[in-house]
């Protein structure tokens, strides 16, 4: 029999909460008695139900089992590491899954690049500036002819809508 442990230091040496050490106890795969767990019983029901936490057990178990030949104590992981350790690789899985979903967005054509946007904005944009400089020049004696100011506005009016049409246009086609 090993060292027994309050249900608080079992979850702290496995590196599990203590709500899982309790869900172990209530299906019957650990047994306390007076309070207290074998340390030993658990790290083996533990690897039997976990094969990938195998690993990080048996190398607590190692760091322990050198702490102890050492004269210092057997290294407990606190569960503010497993706290940070589990977030980390959250975060992780949310940057792939990010990068996978822009992935799937550029391959599915749903998703452009931003310098291939700005160069076409900056053509749409440089063909608007154009058009509207060259208004005066074309209608500019046109309204020099006209005695009625309302004709004119409305000559330099349809202009403009010209220039802007083009312009919503170049930007359709985008």
């Amino acid at each position: 029999m090993g060292e027994l442990l309050t249900r608080k230091e079992l979850a702290a040496r496995l590196g599990v909460s203590r709500q899982r050490v309790e869900r172990l106890i209530h299906q019957g795969r650990l047994t306390e008695v007076d309070g207290k767990i074998d340390l030993d019983h658990a790290r083996e029901v533990w690897e039997s139900i976990r094969p990938d936490y195998r690993t990080r057990s048996k190398v607590l178990a190692q760091d322990a089992e050198d702490a102890s030949e050492s004269g210092a104590g057997p290294k407990v992981v606190s569960l503010t590491e497993t706290r940070l350790f589990n977030q980390a690789r959250a975060k992780r899985e949310l940057y792939k899954a990010q990068a996978a979903e822009l992935e799937y967005k550029r391959l599915a054509g749903t998703l452009v690049e931003r310098e291939r946007v700005q160069a076409e904005s900056y053509a749409a944009a440089r063909l608007l500036d154009q058009k509207l400089s060259q208004i005066p020049r074309q209608i500019g004696p046109q309204c020099a002819i006209i005695n009625d100011p309302l004709e004119c506005e409305q000559l330099i009016s349809q202009a403009i809508t010209a220039a802007l049409e083009e312009f919503k246009d170049a930007l359709a086609a985008l």
